[in-house]
């Protein structure tokens, strides 16, 4: 059976294995294994479970012990010729071009990673995502418009260097694991000084050196409030400097992008106000104008440059400063600088300014974190020096007395292993915030790219007015911490079934059909722009959520895949009850013969073994098979 370019249907009834057949194909990709949820685990494991490897075995009488499945599959040049064991799902052998993979202890492992290059991404994880969350909507399916943490996963894989993007999951890890110990000696740090403080109200007749290690205990229980308060508030200055200084370099590129349109026009005004003169005597003069220096001695020449910007502003000759003559056929520089050139100069002048703001704004927060980071180093050093002079004071303790002193040893240890944890916890922030910000500029450069291609589609099936937006999700990566911000897509989708409209942004404020085919449109859309060839999308059970009406444009919506994309050979490949609506002929609606629709069908009637109801109620399956592909219910008679 071979699934080439365009739209596929697998038909048949309940029973017949629809969807085993695509679970299949799914795990001779992935084997026995599965990718944990998305988002950080905060734990040493990999991303890859292992699941029951007879998953398959269990549902035919035999075991599946002489059942295998071959897979041949492309990823852009390479292809890969996959054959597996469906009793455990092991490797059986895997043979690609200058690669041959047999079964052994390591197949699985070169398997993996030769799949994962092929990708094009970095680790066998990462595939899996893809394979999750792109190209395969099977029964176990997720949605990947409505999980911002999923899609934060797809566009590291895709657009981070895979040594960038192992390094993101690393520091996950590594912000999880240091906030968990800062705050676990926080609890046991919290546990001591309650304590201590009901110690200290209970006697009340302590001698001067307790009252003096009382007035100190006081002032470090103040000091130690505030040093909390002073993190927090330099960890949310820290904020506002990462998305200062973003701002900032986005200004900037604009800014940049208008000088350049504006020095592209200036240059051929230019050149229209030299076009009687030789080329290279045009040189001498652009080379005057746009660098003030002189071609030919090599001298700055700024006065003589001002004089020549000014000729050309009041449409003078710029060889000899007279007005010049016109016969018709030369565009004076005035009318092309008054059109077009004026106007990109005044986008780069007020996007300068925008800029300039954003710079001075990115230099008030950076003054902002810095002089709250002196403040909390001044602080921590008041806190070392008085940490020293309760433990002299202890010393002065008699015998008995002393267990205190132990106890603020520990307290002492404790906070330190706070701090310590803190520190490596910010660390971690800060690498990983400027890796989110290489994938967030990554991916607002398809921004509008993604959000096209998914009104194009999304039209296809909603009658509602709706949009995708880039918002990305600002979250903390454990319990506490600086919030940090990743690339996500959300759609903002508007209900007019009620008086004054609704704006609905999760998935269960919206029906299930447009809850599933939504999700359809987006993953349509990213992979349309993201990969450098043809995809596939392979979906199971379209049909069960749409009525009759909304049927025809389900259909329309997944054939589109297959013929509209920016990437010309995609496949859609759908399993499909054999029902009586208009979603199967208007996915097949670019076949509009019955006997064409019919070659791009696996009819599993067929092909399958028959159930009781197919062995009973053949002919009629039979007749609604044909009915159906030929369209006579919907009007269209092919």
């Amino acid at each position: 059976m071979k699934l080439g370019p365009g739209p596929w249907m697998i038909l048949g009834v309940n029973g017949l294995g629809k969807s085993t057949l695509l679970l299949i194909i799914r795990h001779m990709l992935a084997g026995p294994n599965r990718v944990t949820n998305a988002g950080p685990s905060g734990t040493a494991r990999s991303d890859i479970v292992s699941i029951d490897k007879r998953m398959f075995a269990g549902r035919v009488s035999d075991g599946a012990r002489a059942s295998t499945a071959t897979l041949l599959v492309k990823f852009g040049a390479a292809f890969f010729v996959i054959t597996r064991r469906l009793d455990d799902l092991s490797l059986i052998c895997c043979k690609s071009p200058g690669q041959m993979i047999e079964a052994g202890p390591e197949a699985e492992a070169i398997f993996q990673k030769s799949i994962a290059s092929a990708m094009g991404l970095g680790a066998f994880e990462d595939a899996l995502r893809v394979f999750r969350y792109m190209n395969f909507v099977l029964e176990d399916r997720d949605a990947l418009i409505w999980d911002p943490k999923a899609q934060a996963e797809i566009f590291r894989a895709v657009f981070l260097p895979p040594e960038r993007s192992a390094r993101w999951r690393v520091l996950e890890g590594e912000i999880i694991s240091a906030d968990s110990g800062a705050r676990n000696f926080g609890d046991a740090l919290r546990k001591i000084m309650q304590r201590q403080e009901r110690e200290r109200q209970r006697d009340l007749s302590a001698p001067q050196v307790r009252a003096r290690l009382a007035a100190l205990a006081h002032e470090q229980d103040r000091d130690e409030a505030l040093e909390v308060e002073k993190l927090r508030l330099r960890e949310a200055a820290e904020d506002r400097r990462i998305d200062a200084r973003d701002s900032a370099r986005l200004k900037e590129q604009y800014a940049e992008e208008k000088k350049r349109d504006y020095e592209r026009l200036k240059f051929h005004a230019i050149r229209q106000a030299l076009a009687e003169i030789s080329p290279s005597e045009q040189y001498i003069f652009i080379k005057i104008i746009s660098e003030h220096k002189c071609a030919a001695c090599g001298n700055d020449v700024q006065t003589f440059a001002t004089a020549l910007e000014s000729r050309q502003r009041n449409s003078l000759c710029l060889v000899c400063g007279q007005p010049k003559k016109q016969d018709g056929g030369i565009i004076s520089s005035q009318e092309f600088s008054e059109e077009r050139a004026s106007r990109a100069y005044e986008d780069w002048v007020s996007s300068e300014v925008i800029a300039k703001r954003a710079r001075a704004e990115f230099g008030e927060s950076e003054e902002a974190y810095n002089k709250l980071s002196v403040e909390l180093a001044n602080l921590r050093r008041a806190i070392d020096i008085r940490n020293r002079d309760i433990r002299l004071l202890q010393r002065q303790l008699p015998a008995d007395e002393r267990q205190a002193g132990r106890e603020y040893d520990e307290v002492a240890s404790l906070r330190a292993r706070i701090n310590e944890y803190r520190t490596e916890r910010n660390a971690a922030e800060m690498e990983l915030s400027e890796l989110l910000s290489e994938a967030r500029l990554s991916v607002e450069t398809v921004r509008s790219r993604i959000e096209a291609q998914f009104a194009q589609r999304a039209s296809d099936f909603l009658l509602e007015s709706f949009r995708l937006v880039y918002a990305p999700d600002r979250r903390v990566v454990g319990q506490t911490g600086r919030a940090l911000d990743f690339p996500a897509f959300e759609i903002e989708l508007t209900s007019g079934a009620i008086d004054g409209k609704s704006v609905r942004r999760s998935a269960d404020q919206v029906s299930l059909s447009q809850r599933e085919y939504l999700d359809l449109a987006f993953r349509m859309a990213v992979m349309d722009v993201v990969a450098t060839g043809p995809s596939t999308l392979v979906i199971d059970g379209p049909e069960g959520s749409v009525d009759a009406v909304f049927a025809k444009r389900a259909g329309d919506l997944l054939a589109s895949y297959s013929r509209d994309g920016e990437q010309p050979g995609n496949r859609v490949v759908v399993a499909c009850n054999l029902v009586d609506t208009p979603l199967i002929p208007s996915m097949l609606a670019d076949y509009p013969m019955a006997g064409k629709r019919k070659t791009r069908v696996v009819n599993l009637l067929n092909l399958a073994a028959p159930t009781a109801a197919v062995v009973h109620r053949r002919q009629e399956y039979d007749d609604a098979y044909n009915r159906v592909l030929s369209g006579r219910l919907f009007g269209d008679e092919g």
